[in-house]
This record gives structure tokens, C-alpha cells and sequence, in this order.
């Protein structure tokens, strides 16, 4: 049975983000071993999760893993993309569809932010990180950022303060008004987004304000698409996919044939 590999990315208006998560899909599907792999977006982009299916199934896939690349489960790995994968194993019943996980709390993210922290940190002891999320009001999606967060700060010995972009508290935009009273003299704003985008610009935005008005030293971290772990880890999303099919929480196991 011949396998494929469809990925999906979540998409931007941006070209500079398209075009890094082109880059990044090339890179993994270099790395491994399976002839039919494409690349597709949830929305904002081409080609859609529908046309990327398509095209891995008439260049004969058969068994497709379908790999949600997204940091976190919350509403798009959960209920948007079941929901389409549900639709084209109906129009695609002869299809096998094997939904892969999230990236989520694992090692291997841990090791890529920890790296980007490790780049800027210069005084643990008088230094805080802000880790900044895109933000859902999904619990769970909520729980594992706060997991990651508090992992850091253990692993750093060094305080971190979560916070969102969107959809959850604390807002971003809240966190950097209360900088100034921070008592730390160095603050690292580390953010937890795959690739760049007009959320990204917002940041850097946000930051570029906020060294004009403080003296404390300001510091942002590179975003952690390109890092070598983050590739590696998609890679172990889709052997899991392939070797355990009804192993994703989210997909409806009657949709899984």
C-alpha cells in the first residue's frame, strides 16, 4: 500500500510566512523516506487541506497521514480539520486517513525555545521571560501552554509570565504595559509562533515602543520554525501517524477506515 504525507500549515496573508513554511515543509519532506508529500494550509493560502488530499491521493497514496502542523491542540486540530478529514473520507471512502498530533508539550519543542532563550540570556538572576501565545479559548490548549511555560522557568531557573495574543488571559498587550514595574532589569520576550506573520509584526511592534519608554534592557528571541528540533519533531508526528492510525483523540475513529 503506498503511503502519503499531507500536511497542514495554518497560512498568512504574508508571503515572508508562506514562504518560510514552504521552506520548512521541503526541508522535512527531504528527510524522509516517503515519495508522495504535500503541503497544504487551513485557510489564507493555497492549496487547501481539500486540493493537497487530492493530490496525494491521484499520485496514488492510499494511505494518507494527514499532519496537523500546529504548536497546540485547540480548535483547528480538533474540531476544523476532523471535520474536513470526515468530508473526504466520504468522497474518498477506498482512502486510509491517519490524523497525526499537534506538535504539543514535548521535549523536543522544550529543547528548540530553551535554545532561543539561551541566545539572549546574559543575567538569569535579574532577567524574567515573557512567552507569548497566539492564544484560544480552548482549556486544554490554555493548560499545555501553561505547562511549557512553567517547564522553562525550571529548566531556566529563571521566572516566565504567559500570555496571549488573542482569545485569552493575560493579553499580551497587558503584560507589556506592566513591564515598567517589573522589578527584573532584563526582559526576554520569547515568541511561541512557528513561522512569521502579521501576529509576529504586531509583536515586534509592541516591543519596539515599549524599549523607547524604559530603561530596562528589552530582548526578543527569534520564533522557532526553523529550528532543527521543531523539524525533527514532525518528522516522529509522522511515523506516529503511520504506525498508530486511531491514535488521535480528536479524529472520530469511524472516520479512520
Amino acid at each position: 500500500m503506498k503511503k502519503g504525507v499531507l500536511y497542514i500549515f495554518h497560512g498568512s496573508r504574508l508571503r515572508d510566512s508562506r514562504e518560510e513554511a514552504i521552506h520548512f515543509f521541503n526541508e522535512v519532506k527531504a528527510s524522509l523516506p516517503y515519495e508522495i508529500q504535500e503541503i497544504s494550509f487551513l485557510e489564507l493560502a493555497k492549496p487547501t487541506i481539500e486540493e493537497g488530499f487530492a493530490s496525494c491521493f491521484a499520485k496514488g497514496a492510499a494511505h494518507i497521514a494527514v499532519i496537523p502542523v500546529l504548536l497546540l491542540a485547540a480548535g483547528h486540530a480538533k474540531q476544523d480539520i476532523p471535520a474536513i478529514l470526515s468530508t473526504l473520507q466520504t468522497n474518498y471512502p477506498e482512502a486510509m486517513i491517519s490524523y497525526g498530533m499537534p506538535f504539543g508539550v514535548d521535549e523536543l519543542m522544550l529543547e528548540a525555545v530553551e535554545d532561543r532563550i539561551k541566545r539572549v540570556l546574559n543575567r538569569p538572576k535579574k532577567s524574567r521571560m515573557i512567552l507569548i501565545g497566539r492564544g484560544s479559548r480552548d482549556v486544554e490548549m490554555q493548560q499545555d501552554f501553561l505547562t511549557i511555560g512553567r517547564m522553562l522557568e525550571e529548566r531556566l531557573e529563571v521566572p516566565v509570565t504567559c500570555c496571549y495574543l488573542t482569545a485569552a488571559s493575560p493579553l499580551f498587550q497587558d503584560v507589556v504595559q506592566s513591564v515598567p514595574k517589573m522589578p527584573e532589569e532584563e526582559i526576554i520576550f520569547v515568541p511561541y509562533l512557528l513561522f512569521t506573520g502579521l501576529l509576529l509584526k504586531g509583536v515586534q511592534k509592541e516591543i519596539e515602543q515599549l524599549q523607547r519608554v524604559t530603561n530596562k534592557k528589552i530582548m526578543l528571541t527569534d520564533h522557532i520554525g526553523n529550528h532543527s528540533a521543531v523539524k525533527e519533531l514532525l518528522r516522529v508526528r509522522v511515523e506516529e501517524a503511520f504506525a498508530a492510525r486511531a491514535e488521535n483523540k480528536y479524529l472520530k475513529k469511524e472516520t479512520v477506515l
